[in-house]
């Protein structure tokens, strides 16, 4: 009986190619595909295919990695951000992932080999910035279990040493806010040093990025409110990329009648912060406020507090004066009314007891 017809080659070089389906990326959800060539034949090119399934169960039942290729850290980082960019949000982009990856992540894990960092090297990440927030070390945590698992289905690794971390939301980071009295203090105060950008922040409750954005022709003196439409960010300069973060940051925010006669000597052409038509850089902006804050506490004898933890002040006080929840967190750009809520409300049960008139025993 005659031997087969040899099959001919699949491919326009010459050779053939045999394709197996992996499991789904996590990236994309889209299945991975692996080809295999041979210059021999169709057979041996399929032969390579079984083999390296074989390889690859054996090596999961053993617990150990498969290195195919070698790369470092930031390499498939930056592949795996450069994903990230087309699917998201520009703003969700830069804040969420490429900023917190620069600052924090590139410089510990950056030049290692991916081969190299085990669950003990993450943990002592997350150990060295146990200070910070759980939401942000959450978003740490997405950041690199998001780009081990890119190495993975890449063959670069064969474990994500990751994926058994758990961050602890145990460790609470107390916030500071001002008193009635002590917001009244530094109201006064920065009005006398003509720190402008402070009453804005204080009595508008917008948020730092919204602040260096913000436009003079947006700011409405005669009817006292300003107009939040967009942001800068850090790594983000003059650019048409000038987006804030999401559909509710989109808002008009009402000031006093006192604050927009006080504006109207500051208040020019340009951006709020420089009155040029080039805006002022987070980096820049987070200096020159840290150190007039500092004066400001020295002086006046009242905490030294965040950009962050004045809008927190804003989004805190005129509830434990009654003001509706709702109407707040709209004033703030909250995307639910859960967030105000669980952020920014303290003392709600005094509220109600306020609110209902009952007094205490």
């Amino acid at each position: 009986m005659p031997r087969p017809a040899k099959r001919p080659p699949n491919r326009t070089d010459g050779r053939w190619e045999v394709k197996i389906t992996l499991e789904k990326n996590t990236i994309d959800s889209k299945p991975i595909r692996k080809s295999f060539y041979s210059s021999i034949s169709y057979d041996d090119a399929k032969r390579q295919a079984n083999e390296y399934i074989t390889t690859m169960e054996a090596h999961r039942l053993l617990g150990d990695a498969l290195v195919q290729r070698e790369a470092t850290f930031d390499e498939l980082a930056q592949l795996w951000l450069d994903h990230k960019e087309s699917s998201v949000k520009y703003y969700t982009f830069v804040t969420t992932y490429k900023t917190k990856y620069d600052k924090y992540i590139k410089p510990f894990f950056g030049t290692r080999k991916v081969t190299d960092i085990y669950s003990s090297d993450v943990q002592k990440f997350f150990d060295k910035y146990k200070y910070l927030s759980s939401s942000m070390r959450k978003k740490f945590l997405l950041i690199l279990k998001g780009v081990f698992d890119f190495a993975v289905d890449n063959d670069f690794c064969y474990k994500n040493p990751a994926k058994k971390i758990v961050i602890n939301e145990k460790l609470i980071i107390k916030k500071n806010v001002y008193n009635q009295s002590e917001k009244d203090i530094f109201m006064r105060a920065s009005k006398e040093k003509g720190y402008y950008d402070f009453v804005l922040l204080i009595e508008t409750g917008i948020r730092r990025s919204e602040l260096l954005g913000l436009l003079c022709i947006n700011v409405h003196l005669d009817e006292a409110f300003i107009s939040i439409t967009q942001a800068i960010t850090p790594n983000i300069r003059y650019s048409k990329e000038l987006s804030i973060k999401s559909n509710t940051s989109y808002r008009n925010i009402p000031i006093s009648t006192d604050t927009a006669d006080y504006l109207k000597h500051f208040i020019s052409s340009g951006y709020v912060i420089t009155n040029t038509n080039t805006p002022m850089s987070p980096e820049g902006y987070a200096h020159n406020f840290k150190k007039r804050m500092r004066e400001l506490s020295s002086k006046y004898a009242i905490p030294e507090l965040t950009p962050h933890e004045l809008r927190y002040t804003f989004g805190t006080l005129p509830r434990e004066n009654g003001a509706d929840i709702y109407t707040i967190s709209k004033a703030m750009g909250h995307s639910t009314i859960e967030i105000t809520a669980k952020t920014y409300v303290k003392n709600d049960l005094e509220v109600l007891r306020k609110d209902m008139k009952i007094d205490n025993v």
